[in-house]
């Protein structure tokens, strides 16, 4: 019997599962912890230190933010900015000595389509991942597009307000600052003056029928529907996959969402493109035990 660990970084919360697999079974132990608790490159390499042994046979670190593949190292997490510039490989290797893969959180998670959710129908798919922050994924031809040097499908960055709402990148405008939960709480903030609101607590009250948070919702989706239909008029996939910890208020955004994106798809096929809700429970573990398929690793 194998064990694996699949960790993902995320904004909010790490997650860690350690996978066991005994033939083609695959069984799973999932834990999370406050992405507090790794904030810090000195907390982060405690984490390793704690959690990581040597008995296993494989990591995979599903990771947000831009990386550098060559070097090993992170080079820009816009919600974890005291990660920037630390060698994660490096750090792991102080407590392990097997095969190691880094892939961006949300590719991870368009592996994860491929092996276990609606991507296993689709060989062109975009899979969009609303959270703390905006990630995309793209998928042609049944693989997920690196670019070149691994960093492809940022789609939270893209130009959507000349000037607009400040992002966790630094720039202004960007889809990610209206099209996320931290987007959520920022036209909120912008609504009422009351800071420090959760998107959460923010989806509650909307279902409560406060104005304030159900435009803050609508606002999400209509950009959202924005940059969807950009993505759309440029790769004219066969279906956008959306995902994400904010997909709990699907039924707050998907109206503004889909009207939004018919308003500026382009052609008539592409106004037809099929939305989907993710179904997956864990898309980064399924992305992972894909990634480790595909090196081998675990037998397909």
């Amino acid at each position: 019997m194998k064990e694996f660990l699949i960790i993902d970084i995320g904004g909010t919360n790490l997650k860690i599962f350690t996978a066991r697999t005994d033939g083609e079974k695959i069984k799973t132990k999932k834990s999370v912890f406050s992405s507090r608790e790794i904030s810090t490159p000195d907390r982060l390499t405690s984490f390793f230190k704690k959690h990581i042994y040597q008995d296993i046979a494989a990591i995979v670190v599903g990771l947000p933010g831009e990386f550098d593949y060559k070097k090993g190292k992170i080079i820009v997490s816009p919600n974890l900015p005291r990660l920037n510039g630390f060698k994660l490989i490096d750090s792991i290797k102080k407590f392990f000595n097997g095969p190691i893969f880094v892939e961006n959180d949300v590719n991870l998670m368009g592996e994860g389509e491929i092996e276990k959710g609606y991507g296993k129908k689709f060989s062109n798919f975009i899979l969009v991942a609303v959270g703390t922050g905006l990630g995309g994924a793209i998928i042609i031809n049944g693989e997920v597009v690196k670019g070149a040097k691994g960093n492809a499908g940022e789609i939270g960055h893209i130009l959507i307000q000349p000037d607009g709402e400040l992002c966790g990148c630094g720039r202004r405008g960007c889809l990610e600052a209206y099209a996320s939960g931290s987007g959520v709480s920022k036209t909120y903030n912008r609504l009422t003056g009351k800071e420090k609101i959760s998107a959460e607590a923010i989806a509650e009250r909307a279902r409560n029928g406060e104005k304030a948070a159900i435009e803050a919702f609508e606002t999400l989706g209509k950009y959202l529907g924005w940059g969807t239909a950009n993505l759309v008029n440029t790769l004219e996939p066969q279906a956008v996959i959306f995902t994400g910890g904010l997909i709990h208020a699907w039924d707050l955004f998907y109206m503004k969402l889909k009207s939004a994106f018919k308003e500026r798809a382009f052609t008539t096929q592409g106004r037809k493109t099929p939305f989907h809700k993710s179904r997956l429970k864990k898309p980064q573990f399924w992305g992972g035990i894909h990634l480790l398929k595909k090196e081998g690793i675990i037998p397909s």
